[in-house]
């Protein structure tokens, strides 16, 4: 069917009224015409071929970005703990590092971005201004102070601003990796000293070892004969009880080393007592008893009774008329509360010793337990046999261990009359012994001056003392239970090595990702929206329709300046479908004012 259009020529306004209208007659366009105003196929293959392109080079850039900072991560946690190269040359490698994946990670968000405003500008309205500012605003700070940006594109700002602050990633990364002094240990077969006292000595004129300082007679008339412990360990038994530590002893390695020795030897083991229960004083089987106060029925013998109840070191000494079979150690000592007499008995064990030592800059720390602890039941020697068993030199060893233990606690603590205190003795050994301590409050009147004993852990401060003298035996070698084994020490030396800090580099890599990973996927779906892509090349500027209302409002700012008297300034812009055409297929798209352009359609082709 024909249409009818009027048109009306302007230069023909100088003429009649009749001739200045011309009656044309148009035939509708025929499906052929229509076929013909068509845009080729090819033209929505390359449109659809220009969104997987830039879909593609999206998540290139994106995974490539993601890929150079796990090679960081990698190439920091493989240098981690190992001699360092040169601070410069990690730092160099980290600067590169850094930078590729904020200019990768960068190009991928920039163009995720550049979709989410060209979407912007095709559903809303912007001044000239605004629509400069919200394709410079992540490169010009000055579109941030337009309140219209804020307004009308609020999530382009925020983004924007992700935008700026990316660089900042890229400041830490390089530095992740340090140099730091490092710690390395290395194992070693060493020497170190041991004990054992099962070692047999050479049977005759030898002397059995300086632990004991004695010898054994081949005579069968004498049998057995021992002089008591020598003074060496009286002295080691002294120095451990006033110090209250085990004696030290050097390094087999060097000044930061560590090492384990394990060795059976004596402990003692104290329980409680009734202090009327004690053994009479002239019972041959007993080593030794310390105590002041004493109570038996066996009655007093004068001084030999004094003697027994404070014993002297050169009055101990055992023959063949008489060898004590059962070591036991009787003390009494004052309650810190009740002050009323307690008695223990410490009796002679054997141990399984598993000593650690370790030597921090030549500093010696030893920590020990004991296991398989059991008493210790000697076996009764033949006195008229010229050569003594392997038990009965050991018992000896444990003997003299045991009665070393002695010089120190020789002496009592307080006076006593019957079974009360008057006062403390001072003159005694064992107030230097680091086992008591006691203190005295003076007043100006002397009637109401105290004294106090901190004597609440005395028994488990004799089983120390016992443990502490059996270990300070190994800082001795010429004792005759002391030995040479092999074993592995642990040595730890100082260098400077590289020390990966990973935490800084996720933090700073990690929010990298994750807005650029946002930015990506709002993106992708603005991209999905528009049907098309926003490329702000001079190929798409030049190909882009103008439009006629905007050429004459753009008069004399052909080279992109906008004339300070322009209209352009005063009216807001929109890209969409401009409404002229309206019976062709192909329609027309470009900027316009918000009454001359709609929304583009996907459905439509635009030229």
């Amino acid at each position: 069917m024909a249409a009818t259009a009027i048109t009306i020529n302007p230069l023909l306004d100088t003429l009649g009224p009749q001739d200045g209208v011309e009656i044309v007659t148009k035939q509708s366009p025929t499906p052929q015409a229509r076929e013909k105003d068509n845009v080729p196929s090819r033209t929505l293959l390359a449109e659809q071929a220009d969104i997987k392109r830039t879909v593609g080079k999206i998540a290139l850039l994106y995974a490539l970005g993601f890929a150079v900072a796990v090679s960081h991560h990698c190439f920091n946690l493989n240098l981690d703990g190992r001699a360092p190269l040169s601070q410069s040359f990690t730092l160099q490698v980290g600067l590169v590092f850094a930078f590729l994946v904020r200019a990768f990670v960068a190009g991928a968000t920039g163009t995720a971005l550049l979709q989410i405003a060209w979407r912007r500008v095709k559903k809303r309205a912007f001044t000239l201004y605004g629509i400069d500012g919200i394709f410079t605003i992540t490169k010009d700070l000055t579109p941030f102070f337009l309140l219209e940006l804020w307004e009308r594109a609020t999530l382009i700002c925020i983004l924007s601003i992700g935008i700026w602050v990316m660089p900042l990633a890229s400041i830490v990364p390089p530095s992740t990796l340090v140099i730091e002094p490092g710690v390395y240990e290395t194992t070693s077969l060493c020497e170190v000293s041991s004990l054992n006292f099962g070692a047999l000595p050479e049977y005759g004129s030898q002397r059995l070892g300086r632990l004991a300082d004695d010898y054994y007679s081949a005579d069968s008339r004498k049998g057995a004969y021992s002089a008591g412990p020598s003074t060496i360990l009286r002295k080691l038994g002294t120095n451990v009880a006033v110090g209250g530590r085990i004696l030290g002893m050097p390094s087999p390695c060097n000044t930061n080393c560590s090492y384990t020795v394990n060795f059976n030897g004596p402990a003692l083991k104290c329980t409680d007592e009734d202090w009327k229960s004690q053994d009479a004083p002239w019972d041959p089987l007993e080593i030794f008893r310390f105590s002041h106060h004493y109570n038996s029925s066996v009655s007093s013998n004068g001084d030999l009774w004094t003697v027994y109840a404070n014993p002297k070191k050169e009055e101990r000494r055992y023959s063949e008329s008489g060898v004590p079979l059962r070591p036991y150690l009787y003390i009494e000592a004052p309650e810190r509360k009740e002050y009323y007499i307690k008695c223990f008995k410490c009796s002679l064990y054997n141990a399984t010793y598993n000593v650690d030592i370790d030597f921090t800059n030549g500093v010696e720390t030893v920590t020990y337990e004991l296991s398989k602890v059991a008493k210790f039941i000697p076996i009764i020697p033949d006195l008229e046999s010229s050569l003594p068993n392997y038990e009965q030199l050991a018992y000896f060893a444990y003997n003299h261990y045991f009665t070393g233990n002695e010089g120190p606690f020789v002496g009592e603590i307080f006076e006593y009359g019957g079974i009360s205190m008057r006062g403390v003795r001072f003159n005694t050994d064992i107030i230097f012994t680091n086992l008591v301590t006691p203190w005295i409050t003076l007043s100006q009147d002397f009637r109401n001056s105290t004294q106090n004993f901190p004597m609440d852990n005395l028994r488990e401060g004799f089983e120390e003392l016992s443990h502490n003298l059996t270990i300070s035996l190994l800082s001795r070698s010429d004792l005759i239970v002391s030995s040479k084994i092999m074993t592995t020490c642990t040595s730890l030396s100082y260098r400077n090595v590289y020390r990966y800090r990973s935490t800084q580099l996720y933090v700073s890599y990690g929010p990298l990702m994750v807005f650029s990973m946002v930015v990506i996927v709002l993106g992708l779906r603005a991209t999905l929206k528009n049907g098309d892509i926003c490329q702000w090349g001079f190929s798409q500027i030049m190909l882009t329709t103008r439009n006629p209302s905007l050429d004459e409002m753009g008069k004399g700012s052909c080279f992109g300046v906008v004339h300070s008297g322009s209209d352009l300034q005063k009216h807001r812009l929109k890209f969409g479908e401009l409404r002229c055409n309206v019976e062709s297929t192909i329609r027309h798209a470009a900027f316009g004012l918000e009454d001359e352009v709609v929304d583009l359609s996907a459905e439509r082709m635009y030229a």
